[in-house]
């Protein structure tokens, strides 16, 4: 049911998404929130660590996943930039349409 398979997240536009670097540097914060013995860290911890996904006609798509929703986490405070990055787009997209 789960395969331990690594997968290659690119782009529209080709650019490889850097998920590794994000989840090495969410566990540093992780430990750091450990060190301060502060109570969110276990979930700072297990942020992202399984993400399903479904095939659809344009590749895989994300399906089910699990984030600590942290400021400060590297994992969510990326995708949380990409989220906005890309809502600004498309609003930018129809203000210049009209």
């Amino acid at each position: 049911m789960f395969g331990d398979e690594i997968l290659v997240d690119k782009a529209k536009n080709g650019k490889i998404r850097p998920w590794k670097e994000k989840k090495l540097a969410n566990l540093t914060y992780a430990e750091y929130l450990q060190i301060l013995e502060i109570k969110k860290a276990f979930r700072v911890k297990k942020c992202g660590n399984l993400l399903t996904f479904t095939k659809s006609e344009n590749g895989l798509k994300l399906y089910q996943t699990w984030f600590c929703k942290s400021r400060l986490c590297p994992l969510c405070a990326w995708r949380y930039a990409m989220k906005n990055s890309y809502e600004l787009s498309s609003i930018l997209d129809v203000f210049y349409k009209r």
